[in-house]
């Protein structure tokens, strides 16, 4: 039981999901507001930007008299990149990304401040969660840790 989360639905909370984990944020997200869909990771055997081969193309690595390095992905276009090519972090709220994830070389010039915008709010919950639960009668969040401590923290929205 890693995370959980609480969408809420037909109340004055209507349009938030609170979701936490066990990093001990809660995260309470504006579902308004369109998203793009995170593209699929592409699979390949050489880094998309500069062709460098990653560690198990031994063949390319041999050819290039060249050491192999470690795949990444970019978050914004799913290539497959080597560091040297990836050395960009931005947040991408716009795809779910409220924290810095890496981006590529090709895409960090594309990304826009709009793109940066957070489409949600953080707290530091102070225990790691596995349940949430909204008491709206009550303006009460209540959270149970993996320590089994509750927490109930009003809400006043």
């Amino acid at each position: 039981m890693g995370a959980s989360s609480a969408n809420v639905k037909d109340s004055k909370y209507k349009g938030l999901l609170i979701s936490g984990g066990l990093d001990g944020y809660l995260i309470f997200w504006f579902m308004d507001p369109s998203r793009i869909e995170s593209p699929n990771w592409s699979e390949s055997d050489i880094c998309h930007i500069c062709s460098g081969p990653f560690f198990w193309n031994v063949r390319k690595m041999w050819n290039n008299m060249s050491v192999g390095v470690r795949q990444h992905h970019c978050r914004r276009c799913g290539h497959a990149v080597c560091d040297k090519c990836s050395p960009y972090r931005s947040n991408l709220p716009c795809m779910g990304f409220e924290k810095d994830v890496r981006i590529c070389n090709q895409c960090f010039p594309l990304i826009t401040d709009s793109d940066r915008r957070s489409l949600a709010i953080s707290f530091d919950a102070r225990h790691p969660v596995t349940c949430i639960r909204v008491e709206e009668s009550l303006n009460l969040l209540l959270t149970v840790g993996k320590d089994r401590v509750i927490k109930v923290t009003t809400t006043n929205m």
